[in-house]
């Protein structure tokens, strides 16, 4: 369900927003071609600064509401690439709110099952398993400009081209040690709990408990074929996600 009253996380979006600096970007029309990158890996000899990851924790947390009462915007409570110091390895928390009168539980969740991919452009790794996100930008694309606010962009302008029942996006980064940060990342085991618990309901609501699901197609058990082929798109992204997480934390 959509957030109607007061949240936890409402409340702490409204003390972010009151330390938040907009940092939103005038992306070029063709920013995709640009930004465009096959690889997902970089090596932290070629890193200039990382954010998440196995020592210092980073947190992507999601929510949807039909009501479009904020604009589109990318802010951030902390500094970017440009005021930090090389080789320097920070937590990380982000939060995406999206919104629009169409939306519900079932395009909410494939939106925020691909949050990560938006969160690619060239010269920058993004990997993390459920609500985890681990973030390393190379040099070289620190030296070309790109930057957090950049990435907070891109994906606010994905998430409009492949959405188009997203009326408004509002991404809020924190990268400085900070209570606010710390009570995110605590939230992290519960944002996976809520996110399990959305998918199961979109599949209960069908008659069908995607637990017991082993096949590789639509069976027919449950009722709409192009709901069972996204979800099981999404979980595909979600399931290689995790392996390649836990196998980064090994090397």
């Amino acid at each position: 369900m959509p957030e109607t009253q007061t949240s936890w996380l409402e409340t702490i979006e409204k003390a972010l927003l009151e330390k938040a600096q907009v940092v939103t970007e005038q992306l070029p029309d063709n920013f995709e071609e640009a930004f465009f990158t096959k690889s997902n890996f970089i090596l932290e000899s070629n890193t200039f600064a990382e954010f998440g990851g196995e020592k210092t924790p980073g947190v992507l947390i999601s929510r949807y509401q039909t009501k479009a009462d904020f604009k589109d915007e990318v802010l951030l409570v902390g500094n970017d690439l440009d005021k930090i110091e090389p080789k320097s390895k920070h937590s990380i928390g982000m939060v995406v709110r999206v919104a629009g009168s169409s939306l519900n539980e079932e395009l909410f969740y494939m939106i925020s099952q691909i949050l990560k991919r938006f969160m690619l452009v060239k010269g920058v790794m993004v990997k993390g398993a459920d609500s985890n996100v681990w973030i390393r930008i190379s040099q070289s694309a620190q030296n070309s400009g790109i930057k957090l606010s950049t990435i907070g962009t891109v994906v606010l302008q994905r998430i409009h081209d492949k959405f188009p029942e997203v009326e408004a996006v509002r991404i809020i980064l924190v990268d400085i040690k900070c209570p606010l940060l710390d009570e995110l990342i605590s939230y992290a085991a519960r944002e996976d709990e809520e996110k399990f618990a959305m998918k199961a309901k979109i599949w209960s609501e069908r008659g069908f408990n995607f637990e017991d699901c082993k096949t590789l197609g639509h069976c027919g058990q449950c009722s709409d074929k192009k709901l069972c082929a996204n979800i099981r798109k999404m979980d595909r992204i979600a399931e290689a996600s995790r392996v390649e997480f836990k196998q980064s934390m090994k090397e």
